[in-house]
């Protein structure tokens, strides 16, 4: 059983009453930021609050039995929560009584997509999103999501528009027709959010100064105390605060949008697999579905593995844990989850060592489903989208534009791309496309690849190294010497060649050098696959430089090109490419003593060169014997 559940291996290692004592606290903690989180992402993903709280509950209980984190605190997140309301608002003709199923149906799919990656063993499929697609889009949902709250914000009706900048541009444009109470609620709400965030910040580096030592000694004032604990559930602070504001001004006759009677108790299952309606659109939901296991997985992953100091998280596990979650869930009228950043720290920070904590918070949701839900009738939308903008602002990766403007500005084009992409046209398709132009932007980088001519740095030992960047290499003599510092395939196989022909046409015309280049040298250090079309090129390469007197001749090659090699050899039935140690022994290669004309011994290089030729023809091949007395033909010398 505890390999299937690890929960229970942990339980019997460690005791039961030890494993929830240390979750008890965490679970506390969390339970007061997950209830207002909860009910403003239901809003973000235009449903009714209450199913923020299902989605609180039940799939917490799921995560806690097959989840391999002990800090990952699961429940409604606000990237998904935007991504179902947009799927479902991009579906045409929308019968009004079958959203909250197709949510429902969204969800399942969703968890089904990621049991099945898991099962699968592709864990590492998120890194088909690169860091610059997630930096790109994550800024431009944080923009849209704040963008559709402005209308609770301003209190304004905003229409439905198909692209997300339409919306930003029309709440905007409602900032002259705002209502003066709603207004007023949401800025007061962001001056306390704001104060509390800076206030725990600032007392937070206090706490770390070790120098600050006369405070330590000062005993904090219940006023200091109590601030820091509304700082530290900010959200939940700030919400009350909000129900007790709104609760005022209605009982004054002034009108305040607020949540309104919410249901009481644990809700009918969902009855989504049963509506044939619903089922219909199915086929619609599978690519926004699949998007959104991607984007969640990655988000819950990041949060385990920032928090995991062990690191026993096991992605596939993890996949598993999460997307049934979502398929229970599903059937208990819950929106998407995945792990939170934000109460997973609480959930760290409080001493969460097993997934028991969600258990724990999930009976705590529960309790405020059977018990106190009448409590959030008087809590205004104006705060819940103030405590949605606040949370939301964090994900705005304006660093990571600074970084990849001033490191690679290929990477800064693919951020870009994204961000304007997903504003622009859509969330699914800023992601298409970002993710599009990220694979484009590495096949050209690896279609020019580096390929420096190296030059000999003498040092302790011979040592090889591109020319341009070490000014006191030397170029060899009457050899050329190239590495490729990329795999060689169908994409750069040609530019590769053009290169080599090119330097060669460069040394051949100059004056500088003392004869023609003759050798040839490929350093394949770097090259970790060569596929068809390198071999093709290189047995073309090849035959080309030996029709013009050139040796070619590989070194560095790993042991999978070795076997690339020697299969190429196989089925091209042909000679093997000429294979080297060093460099430097492919420049110098074997010596043999010969005699020349029966009277002058000497040493030659067995390489086949146009000196050689040259040199043959003068003294005639027939007189030509190595010591033994054997003729030495063309193919096997070069005069020293």
């Amino acid at each position: 059983m505890g390999n299937v559940f690890p929960i229970v291996n942990i339980v019997k290692e460690r005791g039961a009453g030890a494993v929830v004592k240390e979750s008890l606290i965490p679970a506390i903690s969390v339970l007061f930021l997950i209830v207002p989180q909860s009910l403003a992402y239901a809003l973000l993903a235009d449903v009714p609050p209450i199913y923020g709280l299902y989605s609180s509950a039940f799939p917490l209980l799921a995560y806690t039995l097959l989840g391999t984190s002990g800090q990952v605190a699961a429940g409604p997140v606000a990237m998904l929560s935007l991504l179902s309301a947009d799927a479902i608002s991009m579906l045409p003709n929308v019968d009004p009584a079958d959203k909250l199923a197709l949510i429902h149906l969204l969800t399942f799919m969703l968890g089904m997509f990621s049991v099945i990656l898991g099962l699968l063993r592709l864990g590492n499929i998120t890194q088909l999103l690169s860091h610059e697609v997630l930096s790109g889009f994550t800024t431009a949902a944080a923009i849209i999501i704040g963008s559709s709250q402005l209308k609770y914000v301003f209190g304004v009706q905003i229409g439905r528009h198909r692209y997300p900048i339409g919306t930003l541009i029309e709440s905007l444009s409602q900032i002259p027709n705002a209502n003066i109470v709603e207004l007023s609620i949401s800025a007061f709400s962001f001056l306390v959010l704001i104060l509390l965030k800076i206030w725990k910040k600032r007392n937070s580096v206090r706490g770390n100064n070790n120098n600050d030592g006369a405070r330590k000694n000062v005993r904090p004032s219940m006023i200091f105390k109590l601030i820091s604990i509304a700082a530290k559930f900010s959200a939940l602070f700030v919400v009350g605060l909000g129900s007790i504001i709104a609760g005022v001004l209605m009982a004054n006759g002034i009108n305040v949008k607020v949540v309104g009677k919410q249901p009481t108790g644990i809700p009918a299952p969902s009855m989504m697999l049963s509506n044939p309606s619903v089922l219909a659109r199915l086929p619609e939901l599978i690519l926004p579905s699949f998007t959104m296991a991607l984007i969640g997985f990655a988000e819950t992953y990041a949060a385990a593995k920032a928090y995991d100091e062990n690191e026993v998280v096991e992605p596939n596990r993890e996949l598993v844990a999460m997307g049934t979650a979502n398929v229970v869930g599903s059937f208990l009228n819950a929106i998407p989850v995945a792990g939170s950043l934000s109460r997973t720290a609480v959930n760290a920070d409080a001493g969460s060592k097993t997934t028991l904590s969600n258990f724990f918070t999930g009976l705590g949701v529960i309790l405020v489903l059977l018990l106190l839900s009448p409590i959030i009738e008087y809590v205004p939308y104006s705060t819940l989208a103030s405590v949605i903008i606040t949370a939301v602002v964090g994900l705005i990766k304006v660093e990571a534009f600074k970084q990849a403007w001033k490191v690679h500005r290929s990477d800064f084009v693919v951020l870009i791309m994204t961000l304007v992409a997903t504003l622009g046209l859509g969330i699914e398709t800023g992601i298409a496309i970002g993710a599009i132009v990220s694979i484009l932007n590495i096949i050209r980088e690896n279609a020019s690849p580096h390929m420096p001519l190296l030059g000999k740095v003498d040092t302790e030992g011979p040592q090889w190294r591109d020319i341009e960047r070490s000014p006191n290499a030397n170029l060899p003599p009457n050899s050329l010497v190239f590495r490729l510092d990329s795999s060689l395939f169908f994409g750069n196989s040609a530019a590769f060649k053009k290169k080599v022909i090119s330097e060669l046409n460069i040394r051949n015309d100059s004056k500088e050098d003392d004869g023609n280049i003759d050798n040839v040298i490929i350093d394949l250090t770097p090259v970790n696959r060569v596929d068809l079309s390198g071999l093709l090129m290189l047995s073309s390469l090849e035959d080309k430089l030996k029709a013009d007197g050139i040796a070619l001749a590989f070194v560095g090659a790993k042991g999978a090109v070795r076997d690339t090699f020697q299969r190429w050899v196989l089925a091209s039935e042909t000679d093997l490419f000429q294979q080297c140690p060093t460099v430097q022994k492919a420049i110098q290669p074997k010596t043999v003593d010969v005699v020349i004309d029966n009277q002058v011994e000497t040493k030659v290089r067995f390489r086949e060169t146009k000196k050689v030729k040259k040199k043959v023809e003068e003294v005639g091949e027939s007189k030509t014997e190595d010591s033994h007395g054997s003729p030495i033909g063309v193919r096997d010398i070069e005069m020293v």
